[in-house]
């Protein structure tokens, strides 16, 4: 792939192929042979992003999941591992990003957040 950040040309959706391995089966699958592909289409990978401003760094814990055209999240805020102004926040937001040339990344956040009062 040409262009774009290289996070978003990583997969983010799961597919995996099981093979058997006819000399390591055991039991009534002694000598079995064959394979199965299997889309994972729910699979979620958790991961957490830090937005600095110069009131304190906000946390974002995350769970994403992906296609190959679309990388989206559920993502909520962490106040404990938040600072400054983010200390005490609450909220969840949500992302849907492009993944495909040549717009990597480029997509809609919405939500709110709620800060604690001073």
């Amino acid at each position: 792939m040409e262009g774009g950040k290289e996070i978003f040309k990583r997969v983010h959706y799961m597919e995996v192929k099981a093979e058997a391995i006819p000399e390591k089966c055991t039991g009534i699958f002694e000598g079995a042979t064959g394979e199965m592909e299997i889309f994972a289409p729910a699979y979620r990978m958790a991961g957490y992003m830090l937005v600095e401003t110069h009131d304190g760094t906000l946390r974002l814990d995350f769970l994403e999941k992906g296609s190959r055209e679309k990388l989206e999240a559920d993502l909520w805020v962490n106040s404990e591992e938040s600072t400054g102004k983010w200390s005490g926040a609450s909220g969840d937001l949500k992302f849907s990003l492009d993944v495909i040339p040549p717009v990597y990344g480029r997509g809609p956040y919405w939500g709110t957040i709620v800060l604690a009062g001073e």
